[in-house]
């Protein structure tokens, strides 16, 4: 399975860059673009801190609210009120306008124990990835954590 076909999910796992998180942390609101899976949680694998030598670690979690498509990036994003997050947009030459689904979140929480990525491991994504609380609970790094697609093979090799 492929994360396009999957509508879905109980753990949207989103790799998020300081200025981001900055937006996310105070107004409660995540984005991915319009084609990423309905989800009942979102952690966030944070980049470029201090906390693992600017490598990944999750260190927070949210309850999603509320799952949505709207038709632009909402507020904070395109505000004065985040401005190192506006540079990046420009220096990346990304774009506020264009399709995106937004996630009304609960109030973020710190995750139990942070899982770092560990040095010389591979990323399990470019931008986010799915999984189940109950792969993230067994998790000691982000390695450990199974995909949703690699926990539906070792079901299909089972016959489980």
């Amino acid at each position: 399975m492929t994360n396009k076909k999957v509508k879905s999910v109980e753990v949207l796992c989103a790799y998020t860059r300081k200025e981001m998180w900055e937006a996310i942390e105070q107004t409660e609101i995540a984005n991915q673009g319009d084609g990423v899976a309905d989800a009942e949680y979102i952690v966030f694998i944070q980049l470029g801190t201090e906390k693992n030598n600017g490598k990944g670690i999750i260190t927070h979690y949210a309850k999603v609210k509320k799952n949505g498509i709207k038709s632009d990036v909402p507020l904070p994003y395109d505000s004065e009120k985040f401005p190192n997050l506006k540079k990046l947009f420009k220096e990346k030459g990304w774009n506020f306008n264009g399709l995106c689904k937004t996630y009304d979140l609960e109030p973020i929480k710190k995750w139990i124990t942070p899982i770092p990525h560990r040095k010389g491991d591979r990323s399990k994504g470019q931008n986010f990835f799915y999984t189940t609380l109950d792969e993230l609970k067994k998790a000691k790094v982000l390695s450990d954590i199974k995909t949703v697609a690699q926990l539906e093979k070792i079901k299909r090799e089972n016959n489980i």
